[in-house]
């Protein structure tokens, strides 16, 4: 019987030794895994800051071309505006220019009508006048090429 009692606290022994490295390959296993989500966590926390990263970059590279865009719409417009302003000026000045030619014109034809007017009455009347209204004529010839080339 007494080899029985030495050997049952032998057992307990060996049992309580298997079921303490039991409890420690089982709380080792626990560490281990708790590591590992550590280091999960910590490669997906990394990971975010890295995207956000990238996605703050870009938006800032977006903010700066939106930026430069308004900027050049705002130019356009102002050139635009320049532009609408220079053509209401320069069609004004056609306007003025063809009033005037229209003015010319008319001068030229009334001028012509009264020297063939005049030619004819002196070709019936006189030579002598005929003379003098052919330097008339003349004269406003001159005067009215000077007129055109001036303008």
């Amino acid at each position: 019987m007494q080899k029985r009692a030495d050997e049952l606290p032998m057992q307990n022994i060996d049992t309580i030794k298997q079921e303490n490295s039991k409890k420690t390959k089982s709380r080792k296993s626990v560490y281990i895994y708790i590591a590992a989500l550590f280091v999960i966590v910590l490669f997906f926390i990394m990971l975010s800051y890295f995207i956000q990263q990238r996605n703050n970059s870009d938006l800032h590279t977006l903010n700066e071309q939106n930026a430069t865009a308004q900027q050049n719409i705002a130019n356009l417009q102002t050139a635009n505006l320049q532009l609408q302003t220079d053509n209401d000026a320069y069609k004004k000045q056609i306007a003025d220019l063809e009033a005037k030619i229209s003015d010319l014109e008319s001068q030229n034809s009334n001028v012509k009508q009264q020297w063939q007017s005049d030619v004819q009455n002196v070709i019936t009347n006189d030579t002598a006048q005929y003379n003098e209204l052919l330097t008339k004529y003349n004269e406003l010839l001159k005067k009215y090429e000077v007129k055109v080339n001036k303008k």
